[in-house]
């Protein structure tokens, strides 16, 4: 018999193990490599969310007030040279990570968002209308994440490699996987709760002697030393209730059950990729499913009235404990990408049981716009898998306040679903209508073409409570959405029902000038901008 010939061509075989490698480059690059570069930003600033001073100063006041609006996008002067890597946006402070792990912090401070704890006043410093270097980054002993052989925890300052910001809490992951927390969670009563303090935390603060008192009260209303109120009493002590107010400095998260390598913040609750692919959350779940788990309501009936369960807050709220997927459990299932939104969380996860070539997106949490994506307005109470999306093997996710975008793997197909009546999905042509909601993804095409006809290649993406944007492959923007304080950056307080690319530097030469004056300096003695993104936050 004759032998048949060879396959003509490459094998298909190789041709899949090379894309996948490029796909994991690609995830590796984007994830741990970071650009270093200069910060512009615009929107609103009444709160020093800006970070530029309104007068024209240097910034080295403290109490000068900041620039109120920025129309356009402005370079952050006071993080200029400084190479910055990481950016994360919040309710209204922001942060910023340098390429050494040095974080800086600006904006509101009312809830101890920014962590810039004054220990030698012992007094919290208010609004930040210029970034401030903060620190403070000591790992407890207590964690299964301590690196071994570091220094006293009262004295080391672990390197920064990512921060996040919620509504009113700000989270920073170190290099050696630990995360830490300073702000506060808010409940819909605006109560404040924060992340329970390790057991060898020497650093004190007012809200501890509130824990003080709660176990103080418990002894008088237990009197008598029956065995069993004594060992209450002991647990009590060594597990108090859920510290209520707010974390003036980072305090570190040393239940975190592992090393972390990635983080995200919604209004009020925390997402975190570990080292062996889980995902674990913690914070409050007043909405069902916002943990991406079940958990306990807040509060529990005693007599007549309501009260807070702090045991269960503490528990099972602020608990860092790995999510839940709906249907039969699969071994091996990794996570690849996490967003939160306001209340509900978005995440994409391979499984290596069905071989790890698939990417599927689930979804959970509230869903009163259809932010979830499964074709209908009710919310979820444990991650569920998006069967829209089946097959497009999602590469980003991020979530709004009340929508959600996300990225195919061809990093050409953008689709959004949840409310649009701002232009948030960027479907529309024209405004549409009071509370206009997508509850299955519908395509957002970005205006422009590359040479081959073919949509641009996006490779981020962010979402703020009601607007987005892109960043594209050759370092071009687009935003679009909600267009009020000048939130898109275009020079006017206007929405944008499409997508429309952000003109970053209209003239860099007079502004490089005009910043150079501003500051004292020569025109020659500022680094020259570049008119390149490599990394967008909203």
């Amino acid at each position: 018999t004759t032998p048949s010939p060879p396959p003509s061509g490459p094998p298909t075989f190789y041709i899949k193990a090379a894309e996948e490698y490029k796909r994991r480059a690609l995830e590796i690059s984007e994830r741990y490599q970071g650009y270093v570069g200069d910060v512009m930003i615009f929107g609103m600033g009444d709160m020093g969310q800006l970070g530029i001073p309104g007068s024209g100063g240097d910034g080295d006041d403290e109490e000068e007030e900041g620039l109120s609006v920025a129309s356009a996008p402005r370079t952050v002067m006071n993080l200029r040279n400084r190479g910055v890597v990481r950016l994360g946006c919040g309710g209204l402070h922001n942060a910023a990570v340098t390429e050494c792990g040095s974080v800086y912090t600006w904006g509101c401070n009312d809830e101890a968002s920014l962590g810039t704890f004054d220990f030698d006043s012992v007094d919290q410093v208010q609004t930040g209308y210029v970034p401030r270097k903060i620190g403070g980054f000591r790992p407890s002993r207590s964690s299964p994440t301590f690196p071994g052989g570091s220094a006293d925890p009262s004295s080391a300052d672990e390197a920064i490699v990512q921060v996040a910001a919620g509504d009113c809490q700000t989270l920073c992951l170190s290099n050696t996987g630990n995360v830490y927390m300073f702000g506060c969670y808010r409940d819909a009563e605006g109560k404040q709760f924060r992340d329970p303090p390790p057991h060898d935390e020497t650093r004190t603060q007012r809200e501890k002697v509130a824990e003080d008192r709660i176990v103080e009260k418990y002894m008088r209303d237990n009197p008598e030393p029956t065995e069993e109120a004594t060992r209450e009493e002991g647990e009590r002590k060594r597990n108090p209730p859920a510290p209520r107010g707010k974390q003036l400095w980072p305090v570190h998260c040393y239940r975190t059950p592992k090393r972390a390598r990635f983080i995200d913040c919604g209004f009020s609750f925390n997402a975190a990729v570990l080292e062996d692919g889980s995902l674990v959350t913690w914070g409050l779940g007043e909405q069902e499913g916002t943990l991406g788990r079940k958990v306990p309501p807040m509060k529990k009936k005693k007599g007549d009235r309501e009260v807070y369960d702090l045991d269960a807050i503490r528990d099972l709220h602020l608990m860092p404990m790995p999510v839940v997927y709906d249907g039969l459990p699969k071994l091996g299932r990794t996570v690849v990408e996490v967003s939160c939104g306001g209340y509900h969380l978005l995440v994409t996860a391979r499984d290596e049981e069905d071989g790890g070539a698939k990417v599927e997106l689930y979804t959970s949490g509230l869903n009163n716009y259809g932010q979830l994506g499964h074709g209908d307005t009710t919310s979820r109470a444990v991650l569920t898998q998006v069967e829209a999306l089946s097959g497009h093997n999602v590469s980003k996710v991020a979530g709004g306040l009340h929508h959600s975008i996300v990225l195919d793997q061809t990093r050409r197909n953008l689709f959004g679903f949840g409310r649009g009546d701002s232009g948030q999905l960027g479907c529309t042509d024209a405004m549409p209508s009071p509370g206009h909601l997508e509850d299955s993804p519908v395509p957002i095409p970005l205006p422009d073409k590359g040479s081959d006809g073919q949509s641009p290649v996006v490779v981020q993406i962010a979402a703020g409570d009601h607007h987005n944007l892109a960043l594209t492959l050759d370092g071009h923007v687009y935003t679009w959405g909600y267009g009020d304080s000048s939130a898109l950056g275009h020079g006017k307080d206007e929405d944008e029902y499409r997508p429309r690319k952000l003109d970053v530097l209209r003239d860099p030469r007079k502004r490089e000038e005009r910043e150079a004056k501003r500051r004292g300096m020569s025109k020659e003695s500022v680094r020259p901008m570049s008119a390149t993104v490599r990394q967008v936050a909203g």
